[in-house]
């Protein structure tokens, strides 16, 4: 990530996902997930998880298609 505008926009979405994201992703796999699997939701269950950790992996990443994978993750 050469220009320095995208690297501090990049930063503060890592800051972003930090303090909203992360907190909001583990109250949904404390509690509304496992109530969800036990209700039968198991698909939708697998779906989160692996989007959750599709965003983990991406906000750590420095590849230069991050922040675009990243936005088109969430937006997904």
């Amino acid at each position: 990530m050469a220009d320095p505008e995208r690297r501090v926009a990049w930063a503060a979405l890592k800051t972003r996902f930090a303090d909203e994201l992360e907190p909001h992703f583990q109250l949904e796999e404390r509690g509304l997930l496992p109530a969800l699997r036990v209700a039968g939701q198991a698909a939708l269950v697998e779906q989160t998880l692996n989007e959750h950790a599709e965003l983990r992996a991406l906000i750590v990443s420095e590849t230069i298609d991050a922040p675009a994978r990243f936005g088109e993750a969430l937006h997904a």
